[in-house]
């Protein structure tokens, strides 16, 4: 979950979209693989869903509190 968060932050910082939707691939993967349990895909997906939609601020604040 993590190495996600990590890859995320990139995505975030840089207000990239298109990596997003990247990283939002790569963590479906890692869902349908059994590697993240509920708990961990609910928050990253909450991340990739606040930044979507914009929310870069909220989108990086939880993403800060995932990777601590």
């Amino acid at each position: 979950c993590r190495k996600a968060a990590e890859m995320l932050q990139a995505a975030i910082e840089a207000e990239n979209f298109r990596w997003l939707d990247g990283d939002a691939k790569w963590i479906e993967r890692l869902e349908s693989d059994g590697k993240l349990s509920d708990a961990e895909y609910r928050s990253l997906r909450a991340i990739l869903d606040k930044a979507k939609e914009g929310d870069w601020k909220t989108a990086k604040e939880l993403n800060s509190k995932l990777r601590d």
